[in-house]
C-alpha cells in the first residue's frame, strides 16, 4: 500500500508558512501541537518534528504545511506551489552537512514511508510516522493505518 491510498482521516489540519526567519521554527511548534494533541507517543512526537523540518528545509519557499491522522499514524503534507519553490528546497538539501543522499537516507530513517511527487503547478511531499503502537503483526500500511 502507498501514500496515495490514504482516503480515511480522523483529522486534519493545515498551516500555510510564509518565507521568512521563524518559518521552521513555526512549522515544529504546529508539528508538536498536533502530535501532542492526537496522543502520539513522545518518539513519534519527535520523529515528525524533525521530519517536518528536514522536509520543509531553510524556510525560504512559500509552503502549505497539512497533517492528518489516522488510528495509528500520522501523514504529514507539505505542498509547494511552483517547481521554482521546489527548487528552491532542492538547493537547500545540496548544502545540508549530510548532503543529498545521506539526507534522503535520514529521513528515511525518520519517515515509516515517504515521497515526492510533482502535482499540478508544484510539488507535495508527503511522509507517514505511526504515532500509536502496533499490535506486532505484519500488516500492510492501509491495515496499520485505517
Amino acid at each position: 500500500m502507498t501514500l496515495q491510498d490514504f482516503q480515511r482521516s480522523v483529522d486534519r489540519v493545515q498551516l500555510v508558512l510564509l518565507p521568512g526567519v521563524e518559518t521552521t521554527a513555526q512549522a515544529r511548534r504546529f508539528v508538536r501541537g498536533f502530535m501532542e494533541s492526537s496522543g502520539a507517543q513522545s518518539e513519534a512526537t519527535e520523529r515528525m518534528v524533525q521530519l517536518a523540518a528536514e522536509l520543509l528545509g531553510p524556510g525560504t519557499a512559500p509552503v502549505t504545511l497539512v497533517l492528518e491522522e489516522f488510528p495509528s499514524a500520522v501523514l504529514l503534507s507539505l505542498q509547494l506551489s511552483s517547481p521554482a519553490d521546489y527548487a528552491v528546497v532542492q538547493r537547500w538539501r545540496t548544502t545540508h552537512p549530510l548532503q543529498t543522499g545521506p539526507w534522503r537516507l535520514y529521513v528515511s530513517l525518520l519517515a515509516d514511508e515517504w515521497e515526492e511527487r510533482p502535482q499540478p503547478g508544484g510539488v507535495v511531499i508527503r511522509a507517514v510516522v505511526r504515532h500509536r503502537p502496533s499490535d506486532g503483526t505484519h500488516a500492510s500500511m492501509t491495515e496499520r493505518l485505517l
